[in-house]
């Protein structure tokens, strides 16, 4: 399991509020812990905060572009109140993070904010998404940014995941995702007593549309490496 640190602070207090009256000792055992405690600690002798930070977080020198000011006020007038924590503070410390470097960090988060802003004005409103991804709280988005071969998390910046790899007539329409899914038949029910076979439709998944220059093979949606190559030798690349 990969945590938080917020949420599995938050978590293992209240179970330990719990367990406490039971006897009962909890260790939450986790594969990897992702940093992301934003809270700034303010002393007579300056400030502590945790300079490592694992999910994207714009840096404050963003709060001042029309779009996402324009973005950041409508985030309060729904919640009523000034929205703490929606920038990195410029001015600290903080480390690059996954990123190569800080500036390599600043683009990146620039450039995922700015279109996942865009994304969110092109669509109807769906509760807690933002434009780095869901939240629980109105935010710019949770930010994780982490995905396997089998799945992403709508926690990452919508510009990773949200849209359709073919069109299909719907809001989804308005972008296609930076890592495209590769879905298989149509879903089917095998528990269901009045399920029978069906082929799959033509998703369009297989079409053919270029050739790995590696192994000769066709390259369709369904293989794409997304780099020019199969799936099979992207990793070569």
């Amino acid at each position: 399991m990969i945590a938080c640190q917020s949420g599995l602070d938050f978590s293992k207090r209240i179970l330990e509020e719990l367990c406490k009256t039971k006897n009962i000792k909890i260790n939450i055992l986790r594969w990897r812990e992702i940093c992301n405690n934003k809270k700034i600690k303010r002393h007579d002798n300056g400030v502590s905060y945790e300079p490592i930070q694992d999910c994207l977080w714009p840096s404050s020198k963003l709060s001042k572009l029309p779009e996402i000011s324009a973005y950041v006020e409508k985030l309060e007038e729904i919640k009523g109140k000034k929205v703490y924590y929606c920038f990195r503070n410029a001015g600290y410390k903080y480390t690059a993070g996954i990123f190569s470097n800080l500036v390599n960090r600043d683009i990146a988060e620039e450039e995922f904010l700015k279109k996942g802003i865009a994304i969110t004005q092109n669509i109807q409103e769906h509760k807690g998404l933002y434009p780095l991804g869901y939240n629980l709280t109105p935010s710019l988005g949770f930010g994780s940014f982490c995905a396997t071969d089998l799945n992403i998390s709508n926690t990452c910046p919508i510009v990773l995941w949200w849209g359709n790899v073919i069109e299909k007539g719907n809001e989804l329409d308005c972008w296609y995702p930076l890592l495209p899914r590769r879905i298989s038949a149509k879903d089917i029910n095998p528990f269901d007593a009045d399920w029978t076979l069906q082929e799959a439709e033509d998703d369009g998944y297989d079409d053919v549309f270029d050739t790995c220059p590696d192994c000769g093979c066709g390259i369709s949606l369904r293989n794409d490496g997304g780099n020019g190559f199969c799936i099979d030798c992207a990793w070569n690349h």
